[in-house]
């Protein structure tokens, strides 16, 4: 049988071992493995403590072992913390104090840097410092607290102003001027409400007015193109006018029958010899009698290729034709000054360009194509 002291023995030494690996298990450290320590040099450590966490990328890889000033004054502190031996840290890596809740608790979070070689056990990581929560509020607030400091010396001054304006005449003065102010508010009370009654008294009125404009406004962009299309005819109407000068030219015109009529009334020219020559009236009178009873005596006249004598036909450009004819001041008149109207076949025809030479004539065909491409050559 196994002795009371050796039960007594394996009993103890059982329980030093749970305890111990309890102890760990609660450390969250291992007791088989191997586990690398680093040393971090900070001025201050505001709140770390010995078994606080040593963090890397949110996860919990060792805690802090020791905690103890150096310098000759005291003036920083050394952390010591291990970390879970199969984690590889550049040696550049960066040892952060931060806070690890919203409570304020404490931990290292261990930044990893981009060096090529790996720290080892004992080696120095540089350090940081998150700035605590108190200084954090602080510099929050600092503005917050300059700005109402100015504020109460603002209302400050505002109070003495509203003192003086409430002192002696002034007083009197401000009740006038709110009197005054109350009436003007009044009288847009009442303005309002009459404008309310009479709104509400023709508003079938106004419904039928905001109708019949809609229905107006709908016509016109209905017919938006065709308005569009007439501004651009007068505007090119206008700019066809303005290239012919006809105020020059009308100047001119009114000079030319000034000088004309004087011409006449002086007994010149033929016209004037006509209204002031009786016998060579009396014989135009004869002829055009004779013409006008027997006209073939006198004219023979054939259009569009009946005329036989080669030396009095003319070539020409059609440029319009159409079955009613044109009123004077149609654009192609303005724009050809020796546009000639030809009736044959129950049309009318519009030619202009004309010559005895038929070579001519196709070649001013061919330009005014583009601009007609129905225009067509024609003798008469």
């Amino acid at each position: 049988m196994i002795r009371r002291e050796v039960k007594i023995a394996i009993t103890v030494l059982s329980a030093l071992i749970i305890l111990i690996w309890g102890i760990h298990f609660l450390s969250a450290t291992s007791i088989f493995d191997r586990d690398s320590v680093f040393v971090s040099v900070y001025p201050r450590v505001d709140g770390l403590k010995v078994s606080s966490s040593v963090s890397y990328r949110g996860y919990k890889v060792g805690q802090v072992t020791k905690i103890e000033f150096i310098g000759e004054t005291f003036d920083k502190v050394a952390v010591s913390y291990n970390v879970k031996g199969d984690l590889l840290l550049p040696t550049n890596t960066i040892a952060k104090i931060a806070s690890a809740d919203i409570m304020g608790t404490k931990e290292i979070q261990l930044i990893p840097g981009d060096a090529y070689f790996y720290a080892e056990s004992g080696d120095t990581l540089q350090s940081d410092q998150e700035e605590s929560l108190l200084m954090q509020l602080n510099e929050q607030i600092a503005p917050i607290k300059n700005r109402a400091e100015g504020l109460m010396s603002s209302l400050d001054s505002v109070l003495i102003i509203m003192q003086g304006i409430l002192s002696g005449d002034e007083e009197a003065n401000l009740k006038t001027s709110l009197a005054s102010i109350s009436r003007t508010i009044a009288n847009l009370e009442s303005v309002t409400g009459t404008l309310d009654t009479v709104l509400t008294t023709n508003a079938p009125r106004l419904t039928n007015i905001v109708t019949n404009l809609d229905s107006i406004t709908g016509v016109l962009y209905a017919g938006k193109d065709d308005i569009g299309r007439g501004i651009g005819n007068i505007a090119k109407m206008t700019d066809t006018l303005e290239q012919l000068n006809l105020i020059g030219n009308a100047n001119a015109l009114v000079l030319t029958v000034d000088s004309i009529t004087g011409k006449i009334n002086r007994g010149e020219g033929s016209l004037g010899m006509l209204l002031n020559n009786d016998d060579l009236y009396f014989n135009l009178n004869t002829i055009l009698t004779g013409f006008q009873n027997n006209p073939k005596r006198y004219v023979n006249v054939s259009v569009f290729g009946g005329n036989s004598d080669k030396e009095n036909v003319l070539y020409g450009v059609a440029v319009h034709k159409s079955k009613e004819p044109l009123f004077l001041g149609d654009m192609l008149y303005a724009q050809f000054p020796d546009l000639k109207e030809i009736h044959k076949h129950g049309m009318f025809y519009y030619v202009t360009s004309y010559s005895k030479k038929q070579g001519q004539v196709e070649r001013a065909l061919e330009k005014l194509k583009s601009e007609f491409p129905e225009a067509f050559m024609v003798k008469f």
